[in-house]
């Protein structure tokens, strides 16, 4: 039997739980809090974790179960004891799953298996996910006792705990402050922004065991997260940073959980915050003597490694391949009982990486590079959000009553008025269309017509003003048009799709996927910061924080209000809301902006300012712009004027665009 600290422990415990002494004990380094010991007792090996402090133990205690609820495949709690009455340390007794870390076996593994494991690992994230939390942030050791108000409390709390260290040590040097400085103020509002998830944290580098080339299990259980988990998975590539087998590992979890381009920024993020962390944690942490000794080759390795993800999370350089010594395949223990590791998922395809280029050396702060992105497919639809609670409602339009001289429309030019047969007749599938579209409104029992037989094309990239007299049936044409409302006969088409057989919730997507709004009445939720009107088509379609925070920021940026992101709707200038509208309306990348009366409440110089945004949206970005206006200026600035009387389209004419 080798010298241990807790022999005399551990055979007390032995005798005591299973009326025998040990054969062997063996000691398990890689723990931080717990000591750890692989015990031979007959012809079984347990896993015995003991510590002074029971605290950390109670988290596996209260999380194994949860994990086994879930279907994860983890150890059994065989005996425990946290009471320390005859004996000075608390234990906990386990069953030895199958297998070995995937640290020290993940070079053996090819492709296939890599991406298999990285599957399971994801389906883990997946369950976890859906474990309900107490809107707090941090790490869970089966209370509550550490957990902050705040993502980027948290975040800022690790950062100076390691920072500290780092000082002690001597490992902290000009450049690792520079980047830790770097990621919490270019990431701040991202951070600010975090939603608490439950996560398994402790699942990078280690605590996954692996067996034939399977996925057999979790061990170290002790600590469930509450925060943003793509700082997990940025653990897991920083982890094997720079070789193939991490990057095929970590991006099969990725691959799995379909995360899209910015998120698998973000991962990079943590990744580069996580390998900064490890680096200050040499000589403090994973040292089982804690005596601060400083590795000075992993010192050199980590910092190499940030530097990497540096340059590949500004956009610098691909991410490095780095060659390391093949090992053999460790020998694994038998007489574990065998877990079923479970059926092999669907195989992902590969990922690979380019040989690296030199880091440059950083000079004065580091700047922040916006990159390029482009769309990533969804492997799994995204469910039907419904529209949240307070969201505006969008009325029929109402019979209307004759208008007054000052509302009336200013009869148009007739000498471009051409046939509306001529009109509409559009090379190409149409972007929306009309088709013997009709709408009765019934109201005490009297039934109005407001729109009769209409037929109309609207090609990809037009600009179009519908106009007419107040009651004429211009908002119905456009309400059906943006599937606001349903016809009483005809059909609408959508980029050649029907309207007429979708579903509701289909309806939804089409409406937030492809269509934008800008109202006269802008219908902002005051209460409600800027960015929050303004993301709030991103949060229904469920995309990243992320993302939301970096289309926001474009988005704001283009409307001149980047200045405002933080302010209170109710505290804008009519223009200014109006602004905000564009800027919601342009945030989901839609294909047509429906804008009814947009400059109907404002001033003539921001009616204007209004009116040249989404003339430069349809030419500069070719998104279809479909204007409803008494505004005879505005609808003379368009491509197309359909004219409206009765319920019907009574002329087209060429506008100021089209000439």
């Amino acid at each position: 039997m080798t010298v241990n600290k807790h022999n005399d422990a551990i055979e007390q415990i032995a005798k005591k739980e299973f009326g025998a002494a040990p054969k062997s004990v063996t000691r398990i380094t890689t723990g931080i809090c717990n000591e750890v010991y692989s015990v031979a007792i007959g012809e079984r090996e347990y896993i015995f974790r003991l510590n002074a402090e029971p605290r950390f133990m109670l988290g596996s205690h209260k999380h194994i179960p949860l994990f086994r609820s879930k279907g994860i495949k983890v150890p059994e709690i065989l005996a425990e004891d946290y009471s320390k009455t005859w004996l000075p340390v608390a234990f906990q007794i386990q069953n030895k799953l199958l297998g070995t870390d995937i640290n020290d076996v993940i070079e053996t593994l090819n492709d296939d298996e890599l991406r298999s494991i990285g599957a399971e690992v994801a389906n883990i994230f997946r369950q976890l996910s859906t474990v309900p939390n107490n809107g707090k942030f941090g790490v869970l050791f089966g209370d509550d006792k550490d957990l902050v108000d705040s993502w980027s409390a948290e975040v800022a709390r690790v950062t100076k705990v390691v920072t500290d260290w780092g000082k002690q040590t001597g490992v902290l040097d000009e450049k690792l402050e520079k980047v830790l400085a770097y990621v919490n103020s270019q990431y701040k509002r991202y951070f600010d922004r975090i939603r608490p998830y439950t996560y398994f944290g402790d699942i990078a580098g280690k605590n996954v065991m692996v067996h034939e080339g399977k996925f057999s299990g979790l061990v170290d259980l002790d600590s469930l997260a509450q925060g943003d988990p793509l700082e997990a998975i940025g653990r897991i590539k920083a982890s094997w940073y720079g070789t193939h087998h991490g990057t095929i590992y970590s991006n099969a979890v990725m691959d799995a959980l379909g995360l899209p381009e910015p998120q698998r920024e973000i991962v990079t993020m943590y990744a580069l915050l996580n390998r900064a962390f490890w680096t200050l944690e040499n000589g403090v942490r994973f040292n089982n003597d804690l005596n601060r000794t400083v590795d000075r080759e992993r010192e050199a390795r980590d910092k190499h490694a940030v530097d990497g993800l540096l340059a590949e999370l500004q956009g610098q350089a691909p991410a490095p391949k780095a060659p390391r010594k093949r090992v053999e395949k460790i020998k694994e223990d038998v007489r574990a009982p065998i877990i079923d590791p479970g059926s092999p998922t669907e195989q992902l395809p590969v990922i690979t990486v380019s040989e690296p280029s030199p880091a440059a050396e950083e000079a004065e702060p580091i700047k922040p590079v916006r990159k390029k992105r482009t769309a990533a497919a969804e492997p799994v639809p995204l469910p039907m959000i419904p529209m949240p609670a307070g969201a505006p409602e969008i009325e029929p339009p109402a019979y209307a009553p004759e208008p007054t001289l000052d509302q009336l429309l200013v009869e148009m030019p007739r000498e471009n008025a051409a046939p509306v047969a001529e009109a509409t007749q559009i090379i190409g599938r149409p972007m929306l269309e009309a088709s013997g579209l009709s709408k009765t409104y019934v109201s005490d029992g009297v039934g109005f017509n407001a729109l009769n037989n209409v037929d109309l094309k609207i090609a990809r990239g037009d600009c179009i003003a519908i106009v007419g007299k107040s009651g004429s049936g211009k908002s119905t044409l456009m309400h059906l048009l943006a599937c606001l409302d349903g016809p009483t006969e005809g059909y609408v088409y959508v980029d050649g799709d029907d309207t007429s057989t979708m579903s509701e919730p289909e309806k939804n997507r089409l409406r937030n996927e492809k269509f934008g709004f800008v109202f006269q009445q802008f219908f902002l939720n005051g209460r409600e910061t800027v960015f929050e009107n303004v993301v709030l088509p991103l949060r229904i379609r469920g995309v990243s924080e992320f993302e939301m925070i970096t289309e926001a920021d474009l988005a704001l940026a283009a409307v001149g209000l980047a200045d405002k992101t933080d302010n209170k709707a109710k505290d804008l200038s009519g223009g200014e809301k109006q602004r905000v509208c564009i800027a919601r309306a342009l945030v989901g990348k839609p294909s047509v902006i429906f804008a009814d009366e947009p400059t109907g409440n404002l001033d003539s110089n921001t009616g204007e300012a209004v009116e040249r945004m989404l003339f430069d949206l349809n030419r500069e970005q070719g998104i279809t712009l479909v204007i409803v206006t008494h505004d005879p200026d505005l609808a003379k600035k368009c491509g197309r004027i359909i004219e409206m009387k009765d319920g019907k389209i009574i002329a087209e004419y060429k506008g100021e665009a089209a000439r």
